[in-house]
């Protein structure tokens, strides 16, 4: 019988793609070097990216009220309900702040893409580890906007055949014959083009777009091409208007990749019987439907969280979903060390030579 392994992967997979405090990890500000952010860093941090919102005014204005109404408040969730507040606020400067956050989250994970590390030496671990195996498919699944796990496929001699960060081919992330790469909510190097009779500047630049952006308004949504595509210039001085395709955390349905993705992954979830769910917090609906509505049962599955206590809160969650608890019942096992890089030396051995 053939073996299939899904690995989801979520912003708790993205801090660890480095050993903590490793040579690798470069970025710096201040004279402070940080770890990859959460959803809640992104309000929570400290002032060390305050030169990067100020380039988006609309952002920069709510910012600090978002901080001071989380107050101590550090979890995904509640920042998710002050973005929701401000995409439903019968006020339009607030509606606006919402749709600049996006280009803020695109700025900012590009930052972190190209500045945190040199390559992303747990991620390329976990894919040999993983391509070791004889698997019939591998289905890797992220939340995360970022490239660092595209740069592992890259760079990577058992996935590099088929997948390149340059290639604009959107086919690529699902026609390799053992694995593919599903993205669901977006990536920084995904957007939709703003439709030619809608453009207000013709300024190629980052604050033409965001011009841009701010002039349409309301009617942006209704401004975009419906086809995601591959941005080509999305980190370049002189860019396309092209607004991008990742989902900005409001709580609800998050999908953000083209719809051929969408249904290459529901096909092989069914025919799916291992998974390894690293870094999500299971607080997306989306992702708990999937596999709550796939056919056919589950075989090892196995949290991953920055503790045993987390990634036991994570296995609780998916077992409140669906039908999710009574079909996990006796296959949800959770690692019982701190983190991905922890799992990575310590775990992901021993949970693969299960498979075999």
């Amino acid at each position: 019988m053939a073996v299939n392994l899904t690995v989801i992967l979520g912003s708790g997979a993205a801090r660890d793609v480095v050993t903590p405090g490793s040579n690798q990890v470069k970025i710096e500000s201040r004279g402070e070097i940080f770890r990859p952010p959460i959803t809640a860093d992104l309000i929570h941090t400290n002032r060390r990216w305050e030169d990067e919102y100020m380039k988006f005014p609309a952002v920069a204005s709510v910012i600090e009220d978002l901080r001071n109404k989380a107050g101590d408040k550090r979890t995904s969730t509640d920042i998710e309900d002050l973005l929701r507040e401000l995409k439903e606020s019968p006020k339009q400067h607030r509606r606006a702040s919402f749709r600049e956050f996006t280009l803020y989250l695109q700025h900012f994970f590009t930052a972190v893409t190209e500045r945190y590390c040199r390559k992303p030496s747990n991620y390329m671990t976990l894919i040999g580890r993983i391509f070791d195996l004889d698997l019939d498919k591998v289905i890797f699944i992220t939340t995360n906007y970022d490239l660092l796990f595209d740069k592992a496929l890259h760079h990577h001699p058992a996935t590099e055949a088929n997948f390149s960060i340059s290639d604009g081919n959107m086919s690529k992330y699902i026609t390799a014959s053992d694995w593919v790469y599903i993205k669901l909510h977006g990536s920084i190097d995904w957007g939709r083009k703003i439709k030619k009779n809608s453009i207000k500047n013709e300024a190629k630049t980052l604050p033409g777009l965001v011009d841009n952006v701010r002039k349409l308004g309301d009617s942006l949504e209704n401004s975009l091409e419906d086809e995601i595509i591959k941005d080509s210039s999305f980190n370049q001085e002189e860019r396309e208007l092209i607004y991008p395709a990742i989902s900005v955390p409001v709580g609800e349905n998050k999908f953000n990749c083209r719809g051929e993705h969408i249904e290459s992954l529901k096909t092989l979830l069914d025919y799916c019987q291992h998974f390894l769910i690293i870094g999500f917090s299971g607080y997306d609906n989306d992702i708990l439907e999937l596999l709550d509505k796939k056919r056919g049962g589950f075989g090892k599955v196995l949290f991953v969280s920055g503790s045993r206590t987390e990634a036991m809160n994570v296995r609780e969650q998916f077992g409140t979903f669906g039908d999710l608890g009574h079909k996990l019942q006796l296959h949800a096992n959770t690692f019982d060390g701190k983190g991905f890089d922890e799992f990575i030396k310590d775990g992901l051995d021993g949970y693969l030579n299960k498979l075999r």
